[in-house]
């Protein structure tokens, strides 16, 4: 289908990104999870009863055409402006499964579908085949999606008749989910990555590996979202959503974030464990929902990663990149492959000052500061190669190059071969 690629709950009238799909629209314009859509294009969307089917009229069009969306974030003082150009959602579940370095693998799934087992054993079996040893499993902003899809690949890391979930509720007894298939990779070193935008399928994931001692989870709490629902159509072609049942943990914990007490507190409770990490700022108590990380990686909340955020939101990265590759196509085709790219490529003077001058052009008052610019450098340039090796190889060329300064990335490596010193 064609639309802005986000997954969204409208929670007491108040509609809440869950996540940016992977490869849209919303995610390429820098769209975050925990972000709340106020305006879509003239109509104010917040706090009048607005139903998923309303929204998803207004944000699904056609490809090409445009909507505009007024965001509010947690942390900043004014809403966000975005002008989204619709596109084909890609529908695939696997982005990309490259090697990090000789034994490191990575792959990352986007979303579980029927046919995520599918495109992940082809994943697992092509990196097995370039002397894989140890696995970053990403499931960061990953919506999550068909259960079964996450039990499978559940089922390919452990080993055995183990649980890997279960659901229960009032009026519905309880039933499993166990492994017992042979799978591809239940002896190899396992890190899984989350964040905030973990939800649903993904969690379930997160927690079977996690409570049986299959992978360390690094990144940020996840999201919060273990209902099992029952859709009732009503005659007007609306629809009631009844809990039935929660998802559990082999462990026994409940995924679901509670919404009691409101939206803004569910809503506060979500951006505090983003923002601050997941110790309660005020009590230190803490938080007893989603997929907690073996390994806490912060949020970076400085000045410089908002500045970057906000020129690349603004799609001025991107612009200027899709500008640049156009003018030098035959120079990005004599790169043989994204590490030649990688290796060889440098942003000089010269187009370093033309990015800054692009931005002073397009928008004035994200005009950087010499001091600013050049502290700001290695990331535009990260930003700008990551774009560039997209247009010339598709996901194969950016997430290698987005990853190279992820620190998520990067304490997953270290979370890897900490374990191998260890033995040692």
């Amino acid at each position: 289908f064609d639309g802005i690629g986000i997954e969204f709950n409208i929670l007491n009238d108040t509609i809440l990104v869950v996540t940016a799909l992977s490869g849209g629209p919303s995610e390429k314009l820098g769209i975050q999870s925990g972000d709340q859509i106020i305006r879509i294009d003239d109509t104010l969307v917040a706090g009048i009863g607005v139903t998923n089917q309303q929204v998803m009229s207004m944000l699904r069009g056609k490809k090409g055409t445009v909507v505009e969306v007024d965001i509010k974030r947690r942390g900043e003082n004014e809403l966000i402006p975005f002008r989204i150009t619709r596109d084909v959602i890609p529908v695939h579940s696997v982005d990309v499964a490259y090697m990090i370095d000789d034994i490191t693998g990575y792959i990352k799934v986007n979303k579980f579908s029927a046919n995520t087992p599918y495109e992940f054993a082809d994943a697992v079996i092509k990196l097995n085949s370039r002397g894989m040893k140890q696995l970053i499993l990403d499931l960061r902003s990953n919506p999550g999606g068909y259960l079964q899809g996450a039990v499978s690949l559940a089922d390919q890391f452990i080993p055995g008749k183990e649980l890997i979930v279960y659901t229960e509720g009032r009026a519905v007894g309880r039933t499993e989910e166990r492994s017992g298939k042979a799978g591809l990779f239940e002896q190899g070193k396992l890190i899984v990555l989350v964040n905030e935008g973990s939800a649903s399928a993904s969690e379930i994931l997160a927690g079977a590996l996690q409570d049986n001692h299959r992978a360390t989870i690094v990144g940020r709490r996840s999201f919060g979202k273990g209902l099992v629902q029952e859709v009732y159509p009503l005659p007007d072609t609306s629809a009631v959503r009844l809990t039935i049942a929660r998802y559990y943990t082999p462990s026994g914990k409940s995924i679901q974030r509670s919404y009691a007490n409101g939206t803004d507190a569910y809503y506060d409770e979500y951006m505090q464990i983003v923002m601050n990490g997941d110790a309660d700022s005020v009590n230190g108590r803490k938080a007893d929902w989603g997929i907690a990380p073996d390994i806490e990686v912060a949020l970076d909340t400085s000045d410089l990663s908002r500045r970057f955020n906000r020129l690349y939101n603004l799609g001025l990265v991107q612009q200027f990149s899709y500008g640049w590759y156009g003018n030098h196509k035959k120079q990005m085709e004599g790169y043989a492959d994204v590490q030649a790219f990688q290796k060889d490529f440098h942003m000089s003077d010269e187009m370093f000052r033309s990015f800054l001058n692009y931005v002073s052009d397009k928008e004035p008052e994200q005009s950087l500061p010499a001091d600013t610019a050049s502290l700001l450098r290695p990331r535009i340039e990260t930003g700008i190669m990551a774009v560039l090796a997209r247009q010339q190889w598709g996901n194969d060329g950016f997430f290698p190059i987005l990853n190279s300064m992820d620190p998520d990335i990067q304490a997953a490596l270290d979370a890897a071969y900490r374990k191998e010193e260890h033995k040692k």
